[in-house]
């Protein structure tokens, strides 16, 4: 689904094996949802106990605007807060004027004063860091009405 989203660039980092270690080490933080047994919407939300982060948010075209991104974020920032987690973080691409106004929507701002600045030790052109105009959004998490249903994706998901 995420190859097929626009907005979503992935990496060498996204790789099976990488998302699978990246559920295992943040258990729980993950949602899908699915009808009729396709997955039409996908978040990956993961922290490093200080912060949260929220990767790859993508809802299927014929799905949009039901409510199904906002419920995923919603779902991911609650668990957040179970931790003790008070701070989310995501990175859109500058160019992604689409995703800039849902996140705004939400109450994400755009943080200034900050150069985002990436190292990767992998050999694939896939991986290289490239010089990305990169919009980093912030949000402090507060308690949330969460009434729709959504599957989280447990830690021993394998995506094979």
């Amino acid at each position: 689904m995420w190859e097929n989203t626009q907005g979503v660039r992935l990496r060498d980092a996204d790789s099976r094996e990488n998302i699978e270690r990246y559920l295992q080490h943040n258990p729980g933080l993950s949602y899908v949802t699915c009808q009729n047994d396709k997955i039409v919407g996908a978040v990956l939300c993961g922290h490093d106990g200080r912060r949260g982060y929220l990767n790859h948010l993508a809802v299927l075209a014929d799905y949009h605007r039901q409510g199904i991104g906002t419920k995923l974020v919603q779902s991911c920032l609650s668990q957040l807060q179970q931790q003790s987690i008070g701070k989310c973080h995501l990175f859109i691409l500058n160019k992604n004027d689409v995703a800039c106004k849902f996140w705004s929507k939400l109450g994400w701002r755009q943080r200034s004063g900050i150069v985002m600045m990436s190292l990767s030790s992998s050999k694939s052109l896939n991986a290289s860091v490239e010089t990305l105009n990169v919009t980093f959004l912030h949000i402090f998490i507060e308690e949330g009405n969460l009434n729709r249903r959504l599957f989280r994706i447990p830690s021993f998901l394998h995506l094979a």
